[in-house]
């Protein structure tokens, strides 16, 4: 039973009008058919008091037995009412009011991310943030993406363009011009990247005459026009470049080779010949947006795969495990950067208070309604987390209404937890991981009894909050007190012990191995499994000759079906995006049926979304330059 009172219910639009509507034919139309003309009249009725009579047809009365009116006049024979099916009338929907301000391409192809970590509820939550509608947190970016993901591009980004320049200038005889650049010194993600991979004094380079960002006439999300700039611009193309990490894009498995060796055991090789490469639907979605930006019809989607990008992240994890394992100055000394399994402060508050609520309870030994109160309560008393707003949480009421409360139940209840306790969240990982304040804490019980946590489930909040599922990571700098300042805290903190960060360390490179497809894995094969499957740290392999690739796509719309084609399902995208943002579709609840409206194999997403990608991956991109290199 929802804790929420009508008016924090959520607004949901009227579509009563486009319901079954149930029809009866009329007289005519029942006559006019061959089935009605055969419908058999019904006689009048009798009075009370009299009877029909069989020969005669006529009322007789039972007193007198004399004849007498009739009392009800003849009446149309009655036709089957049947159910028909009005035409369902479509939504009107109401464009969004046209606005000055501009939405950049970067949150729309967010919004197209194919992958298993893009369902259908955090698509809702992206488009409600993007749109205004709804906060959700100020990490707009998690750890892991900052580390590995980004520095390989934008370290890596001139050069990339270096080779696409001189692939044109020998081939196609075309002049590429850069975007705008703003040069200054290197992030701390990009600083550590960068002299990992050699390139000690890296910085951005100061670009002020090349072309700036262009906006759409006919693009519009949410009443803003969408912006974009391009990479590079030639007279004819839009040039885009990307550094994926640990792989190239390409259809699954295209070129790979299984083959069997004397013993038995499988090698994957590559017959890169037989490879087909492809642009990834986000991807494609903003080549498509920088193509109407530009007003141009082609584009060239360039990627190269850097084997020394992740090698080097690798080869850091390597030296820093085994300086601990051979007795080396641990703590690390002033200036050392480390990284830890961390918890992804972009995961819904109420998600992760719901991984507390089941560590309180430890195996049912605690029922579900008790240890929710706990862990609420806990957050008013100790964070200073405000109750929703009917008041039914507050400790001074009834601890009853409380326990009643049953998280997701109530699609508002969930908002207004995110929207309220986001600003919040330092302070309840601060009051959460406090080993005193775990310790004093105490709920009493409509029962009277009284409950605190125990030692095992201290160990194991706190454990929660700082590692979460360990997909996330954490950057930290030694200071000169020998503790480590992580980035996002206020205070330096003691650095992990040498147990807790070696699991680190192991859970951090399986991590790494999992993402990357492009590599040598006879020679691979060694290290990399049985530090998966047994947690064995094995001889790590040194470089080999294996070189960095570069291959370029070129997208042609130049058939004037084609380009519109695709302008069209570019904006229909974005229609829908309204749509869903302004709750005509359903997006709301926790289950896929919910979500959809369907069971069983019937089971598909509401909107245009998953249908828009697919049509992505259908445009066709042709492969025009392949190259190893050295860079």
């Amino acid at each position: 039973m929802s804790v929420l009172n009508e008016n924090f219910r959520t607004k949901r639009y009227d579509f009563s009008r486009i319901g079954i509507q149930y029809e009866h034919d009329d007289e005519n139309a029942s006559s006019s058919s061959s089935s009605s003309s055969s419908v058999k009249r019904k006689k009048p009725r009798c009075p009370p008091g009299s009877r029909r009579d069989k020969k005669t047809g006529r009322c007789i009365s039972k007193t007198t037995g004399e004849a007498v009116e009739e009392r009800t006049p003849v009446r149309k024979p009655k036709s089957k009412s049947r159910a028909s099916a009005a035409v369902v009338e479509k939504p009107v929907f109401v464009p969004y009011p046209l606005l000055a301000s501009t939405i950049t391409s970067s949150k729309v192809i967010k919004l197209l991310y194919d992958g298993s970590g893009m369902s259908n509820k955090k698509f809702c939550w992206d488009l409600h943030m993007m749109s205004g509608r709804r906060r959700r947190n100020k990490y707009e970016f998690s750890g892991i993406t900052q580390m590995m993901y980004f520095p390989n591009g934008q370290i890596l980004e001139d050069e990339i363009l270096n080779l696409v320049d001189k692939f044109l200038g020998n081939n196609n005889e075309l002049r590429m011009e850069r975007q705008t650049q703003q040069g200054g010194q290197p992030k701390p993600y990009q600083k550590d990247a960068a002299e990992r991979m050699g390139i000690p004094r890296w910085e951005r380079v100061d670009r002020p005459n090349g072309f700036a960002d262009m906006v759409s006439n006919d693009l519009r999300l949410w009443g803003h026009p969408v912006k974009c700039r391009a990479d590079g611009l030639t007279d004819t193309h839009v040039i885009e470049v990307k550094a994926p990490f640990g792989s190239l894009y390409k259809v699954w498995k295209s070129g790979e080779v299984v083959h069997n060796d004397l013993y038995g055991v499988e090698w994957v090789t590559y017959n890169k010949d037989a490879e087909i490469f492809t642009i990834p639907p986000n991807y494609m979605a903003q080549l498509l947006i920088e193509m109407n930006c530009y007003n141009k019809k082609k584009a060239y989607f360039g990627q190269l795969y850097s084997y020394q990008g992740w090698y080097s992240i690798a080869k850091y994890y390597d030296t820093q495990y085994r300086q601990i394992q051979r007795g080396g100055i641990y703590p690390f000394r002033k200036g050392t950067i480390v990284y830890t399994p961390c918890l992804d402060k972009s995961t819904p508050i109420l998600t992760i208070i719901n991984r507390l609520i089941k560590i309180v309870r430890f195996d049912d030994t605690i029922s579900l309604e008790v240890g929710r109160a706990i862990i609420f309560h806990f957050l008013y008393d100790y964070v200073g987390c405000l109750p929703p707003p009917d008041g039914s949480f507050t400790s001074n009421n009834a601890r009853a209404k409380s326990l009643k409360f049953k998280p997701g139940e109530a699609s508002a209840i969930e908002d207004w937890i995110e929207e309220h306790w986001r600003p919040r969240l330092d302070d309840i990982f601060i009051f959460m991981t406090d080993e005193r304040a775990l310790e004093l804490f105490d709920f009493d019980t409509l029962e009277g009894t009284t409950i605190t946590f125990s030692y095992y489930q201290r160990q194991k909040i706190r454990e929660e909050l700082l590692f979460g599922q360990r997909k996330d990571i954490m950057r930290g700098e030694i200071k000169a007190d020998q503790n480590v300042l992580w980035d996002g805290a206020l205070i330096s903190q003691p650095q992990l012990s040498k147990e807790d960060y070696v699991k680190g360390l192991k859970t951090m490179m399986k991590h790494i191995l999992n993402k990357v497809r492009r590599m040598n894995h006879k020679a691979w094969r060694k290290f990399k499994f049985p530090l998966l499957d047994f947690d064995i740290w094995g001889d790590f392999p040194p470089l080999d000759d294996t070189k960095d690739e570069l291959v370029i796509l070129e997208v042609d719309l130049s058939k004037p079906e084609d380009y519109e084609e695709a302008m069209n399902r570019l904006k229909n995208f974005f229609i829908d995006c309204e749509m869903v943002t302004r709750g005509l579709l359903q997006c709301k609840g926790r289950e896929p049926k919910r979500m959809t409206g369907k069971t069983g194999k019937e089971k598909t997403p509401l909107g245009e979304r998953d249908k828009f990608i697919e049509w992505l991956k259908t445009v066709p991109a042709r492969e025009v330059h392949k190259e190893e290199l050295r860079i």
